[in-house]
């Protein structure tokens, strides 16, 4: 999926507002995605042999190089076009829980790029990343059961805290086996190394802001500076004084 970040958007083309017609259209093959959040209408569309409908609310993704046959009802939608590294095979439509936010960042990004002020390119590829990692968050949030939710939750309130993982689980009556395979199968990695990144990505950003890296070791949960510094290397590929200009 895209907002799972494994195709990578090379150009963003614009942001803006579409209204259309009702009316019945064979849209062929675009050199060009488009991410687009209707407001008001609906879309009843084929692609590929796959049948979708689109309702208010709805955000969809249409990757580049795919033709489709669609019916529109009355349309207003905002929408985001660019380009990404390589062609997506199918359109995905995203059901929204809370439509709120993701409508006014792209109605932000629309407004910012009708007027091209100074960095207005830079600033909707911003939005668009927000908009993605909206999407990201959400879907994962459906996915995950209630329970899993809460403790996962929980991490990311707690993560410079000492978590014990076993606690936590009795908790949201869960049991520990049960969690890890579930956070595996969500994150890709351990519970113990998710909180190690959360930490790591924490202290990065306070000493980037300014903070010593003691100060930083200290205040993202991991007090031992050898400990600290091999976990660093062991991440970044640095030393916690070079975290300063990481990624700069």
């Amino acid at each position: 999926m895209l907002y799972e970040g494994n195709n990578h958007i090379t150009e963003i083309i614009n942001a803006e507002r579409l209204v259309w017609r009702p009316g019945t259209f064979d849209v062929k093959p675009r050199k060009v995605c488009a991410l687009a959040f209707r407001v008001q209408g609906t879309a009843d569309m084929r692609c590929a042999g796959k049948h979708y409908f689109i309702d208010a609310g709805d955000v969809l993704y249409m990757p580049q190089g795919l033709g489709y046959q669609v019916e529109y009802s009355q349309t207003e939608m905002f929408a985001f076009h660019f380009v990404t590294e390589k062609d997506d095979p199918e359109p995905e439509v995203y059901r929204l829980q809370n439509p709120r936010e993701i409508h006014q960042l792209l109605m932000q990004a629309a407004d910012l790029w009708s007027r091209k002020e100074l960095g207005y390119v830079n600033y909707c590829t911003g939005l668009l990343y927000q908009v993605l990692g909206q999407l990201c968050a959400q879907n994962m949030q459906l996915e995950m059961p209630p329970h899993f939710r809460r403790a996962v939750s929980y991490i990311h309130q707690h993560f410079r805290e000492n978590i014990a993982i076993t606690e936590l689980c009795r908790q949201v009556r869960i049991s520990p086996t049960a969690f890890r395979q579930l956070f595996h199968q969500h994150f890709g990695m351990p519970p113990t190394e998710y909180i190690r990144r959360l930490r790591l990505e924490y202290a990065r950003g306070l000493i980037a802001g300014g903070c010593t890296v003691e100060q930083a070791a200290q205040q993202c949960g991991i007090p031992d500076p050898k400990y600290f510094a091999r976990l660093v290397q062991k991440e970044y590929h640095c030393t916690p004084r070079q975290l300063k200009l990481y990624g700069k």
